[in-house]
């Protein structure tokens, strides 16, 4: 039998190893659908090259994977955010100014109030007439 005639039926199983296969021999299609696993890649060896537009959602993120340094400036806006996930407790003292308030949001009648114009602040304890629950307002006006 000539050198360059081996076949299948030749090689007894088990007896090529990997210093047997010349690199860049194996291909894609040489491959059965799921033999190659995320255990026998390497480390660092999927980069963003190698990952197709969209397949990473939000189910194969983990909880703490996106922070403020991985999202784009202007990237969150106010339809992404949720109905309580900013309260006064995430507004800073004196940035909410005359000018972010639309015409008519505050109240025309105030009890128990006082206000004063041109960069100075609005405070007022009311209580709302239709719950009756106290509220409390501090709003600063010029900017």
């Amino acid at each position: 039998m000539a050198l360059n005639r081996i076949t299948a039926d030749s090689i007894t199983d088990g007896t090529v190893i990997a210093s047997d296969i010349a690199d860049g021999t194996i291909t894609g299609a040489k491959l059965a659908t799921g033999t190659v696993t995320g255990d026998k890649l390497g480390t660092r060896v999927i980069n963003a090259n190698n990952i197709v537009n969209g397949a990473v959602t939000g189910l194969k993120l983990d909880l703490t994977s996106i922070n403020a340094n991985n999202i784009v400036d202007g990237a969150v806006t106010g339809v992404k955010l949720g109905l309580t996930s900013i309260n006064a407790n995430n507004i800073v003292d004196g940035t909410i100014t005359g000018a972010k308030i639309a015409s008519g949001v505050l109240p025309t009648a105030h009890s128990n109030s006082a206000f004063t114009h041109a960069n100075s602040a609005f405070t007022t304890a009311n209580t709302a007439a239709s719950t009756g629950k106290a509220i409390a307002m501090s709003i600063v006006f010029g900017g």
